[in-house]
């Protein structure tokens, strides 16, 4: 079944949509989705089981709301240790509405990471100091409908410019020649863009485009499929839909490969740092995952 569209809803962003012909939009069944904690083991790493602390008869834990398209982050220990104790553990950050949204954070222990109701969730700032609640103080908010509502200043950055509540897939790394946090991220079907924070709750820095098909046509025909614009291309994998008419390339789950990052400031300068980073990229049309290489280098 093909989803509704999602648009951004920051009010109450686990509303759902107008059921159509191909979905229902059930709590079971909707475009919205959810996601759930779980686990591995080194013996058997596809056998996931439910992390469940005893006081929860689930077979798999759910996780907050709001946190339906997640990434987690280890914050480095020699960070970590300057900072107060509800503020060190891995960063989780969490989506609820697929490519319509701008994300939340949560601060989750080391020692209880698999149990959501010891994490501190980001609730804003107070005289430019984040301000953190507890799971159940997150999960409090609901209007007159019952619909989960967010706490005010819960997402990590401000919808500027105009256009920027569309985070979807996305990765968070702690780039440690740049020494900063990096947040990668698509931005409508052919932008990918990344932004930057000295910590998790910010204060983010404005996106900058990394791969944009309307800033940088070649990657038409190169990484991405046209129906019309490649002529003499032909890719087997050229999906369609439904109805029989073509489904154009785009770009989605850049996804930062953090074990190759590396330090590219030139030999023997101080400032300004550089880094190296490579990064998934994943197309449709064609169907296939890229292995991408980008130099950042931070403004002075």
């Amino acid at each position: 079944m093909l989803p509704g569209v999602l648009t951004p809803d920051p009010g109450t962003p686990l509303s759902l949509p107008p059921a159509n012909a191909d979905c229902a939009q059930t709590p079971e069944n909707n475009s919205v989705g959810r996601s759930v904690l779980a686990e591995a083991s080194p013996a058997d790493p596809v056998a996931f089981r439910g992390t469940i602390p005893p006081q929860f008869p689930r077979p798999l834990l759910h996780m907050p709301s709001g946190f339906v398209y997640v990434s987690a982050a280890k914050t480095p220990v020699e960070i970590e240790l300057r900072l107060n104790p509800r503020q060190r553990g891995i960063a989780v950050f969490g989506v609820a509405r697929y490519r319509a949204s701008i994300p939340y954070l949560a601060i989750a222990p080391r020692e209880t990471f698999g149990d959501p109701e010891t994490w501190a969730f980001f609730a804003g700032r107070e005289a430019g100091h984040p301000v953190w609640v507890t799971r159940q103080q997150w999960e409090s908010g609901r209007n007159v409908s019952g619909q989960w509502v967010p706490p005010a200043g819960a997402e990590i950055y401000e919808a500027q410019p105009p256009g920027e509540r569309r985070v979807g897939e996305h990765s968070v790394t702690w780039n440690a020649p740049l020494h900063t946090w990096l947040l990668l991220y698509n931005c409508a079907p052919w932008t990918v863009e990344a932004r930057f924070a000295p910590e998790p709750w910010g204060p983010w820095s404005p996106p900058v485009v990394m791969l944009s098909a309307a800033q940088d046509p070649s990657v038409i025909c190169t990484l991405i499929m046209s129906d019309t614009g490649c002529p003499g291309l032909v890719r087997r994998n050229y999906w369609t839909l439904p109805n029989g008419n073509p489904w154009p390339g785009i770009f989605y789950a850049p996804f930062v490969m953090d074990r190759f990052t590396r330090d590219a400031t030139p030999a023997g300068a101080v400032q300004p740092k550089r880094a190296m980073i490579y990064w998934l990229l994943s197309t449709w049309n064609p169907y296939v995952v890229v292995v991408t290489q980008s130099t950042l280098q931070l403004r002075e």
